[in-house]
């Protein structure tokens, strides 16, 4: 069975860095325990919804990779996910995208809680 938590972090941010796969997991954690319940409350069900996480888009290339056995990256994510306490880092934000890209039309009207790595964190 795939891990749907752990690839979606792994893909969404292995060459950022352990502190932004740290930080994309708690944006997906966010987001599945947010009081309004504008999300699914499972983690996995948040990673999947439509064009939420680019990784699962069908026209992204991202989508056909997959952690080779050992891989370091994926193994600090399993890390992350099991460690029991892990301060969020991303002041409870439930949105980001990488610097690499042209920022989108959303954050216009918002500043970012955070940048961890290449990645610009909101919360909404």
């Amino acid at each position: 069975m795939i891990d749907v938590l752990g690839i979606t972090i792994w893909r969404e941010a292995r060459g950022a860095g352990t502190a932004a796969m740290v930080a994309v997991y708690h944006v997906i954690k966010n987001r599945a325990t947010d009081p309004e319940k504008r999300w699914p409350q499972d983690m996995d069900k948040v990673c999947l919804q439509a064009y939420q996480f680019s990784c699962w888009n069908t026209n992204d290339p991202q989508r056909n990779k997959y952690p080779e056995p050992g891989d370091l990256q994926y193994q600090q994510i399993q890390q992350v996910i099991s460690a029991v306490e892990n301060p969020d880092p991303t002041e409870g934000a439930n949105f980001y995208y990488d610097t690499s890209i042209a920022p989108p039309d959303w954050t216009d009207q918002h500043s970012p809680v955070a940048t961890i790595g290449s990645l610009r964190f909101y919360k909404l």
